[in-house]
């Protein structure tokens, strides 16, 4: 469910990146200085843990392996192979034959690879951000390293060097900011980003003043709003699947 707060949908395909500083946190109800905590514990219970796998156990290196004779075109190589085997046809047999073992092996390499990607999206919503929030109302707020799981649209997120962006988020203020989207964009350059409004018809990933979940800061420092979680990131509503090769 897409929860709505005035007319922006909490997801990255709303154009927060047209929108300023000041419009986006009052349309995602929140200040500079942070959500209240109980607010934040709302939000999690309201938009649910920013998890974009659900936690469950690797499958084994037979069990991959095993998962691949299940593809019918596999079962029709290997059912012409043994067909040619019989009638004593060994060119045509060993050609079926090879043929198998070399989709085999291409379909586990590639479930290898979904399985790679799922455990690095599961590692990192254990990892940490620090996140600003505010105890009291009158109270100072408090910048905290907590779990990315824990994370919550309206949050204001702190980041740096190093750190793996936790949520799509808008950016409020940077520093010399670069950052590696090479999950989303497959491109090993790292972007540029700024905080200036973007116009309304800007495509997603030239969004420079967005930054989005499972990126890597690989420059400078910026304080950001988040505006979607979990699912509702781009990286999760694009699904882990088309994030590694199609199988063939």
């Amino acid at each position: 469910t897409v929860v709505v707060f005035g007319l922006y949908c909490m997801n990255s395909f709303a154009p927060w990146h047209s929108v300023g500083v000041i419009q986006t946190l009052k349309k995602l109800k929140t200040t500079s200085r942070g959500l209240l905590e109980k607010e934040a514990v709302k939000r999690l219970g309201q938009f649910g843990p920013n998890v974009i796998m659900v936690e469950q156990a690797v499958p084994s290196f037979w069990r991959v392996l095993l998962e691949q004779w299940k593809n019918p075109f596999l079962l029709i190589v290997l059912g012409v192979g043994g067909i040619a085997a019989f009638f004593h046809a060994t060119g045509i047999a060993t050609a079926f034959f090879v043929l198998f073992i070399l989709y085999t092996i291409m379909g586990f390499i590639v479930d290898e690879r979904q399985i790679s990607v799922q455990e690095f999206l599961r590692h990192i919503a254990h990892a940490l951000s620090l996140v600003k929030r505010v105890q009291k109302v009158k109270s100072i707020a408090v910048s905290q390293l907590r779990p990315i799981g824990d994370v919550v649209p309206g949050d204001i997120v702190l980041l740096s060097t190093g750190d793996t962006v936790p949520a799509d988020a808008r950016l409020l203020t940077s520093v010399d900011l670069q950052v590696d989207e090479s999950m989303l964009t497959g491109e090993s350059t790292p972007q540029e980003k700024q905080v200036k409004t973007l116009p309304p018809a800007t495509s997603l990933l030239s969004r420079t003043n967005m930054v989005f979940s499972q990126s890597m800061i690989t420059r400078g420092t910026a304080t950001v709003a988040v505006t979607a979680t979990g699912k509702q990131t781009v990286v999760g509503s694009i699904g882990v699947e088309q994030l590694a090769v199609v199988k063939p």
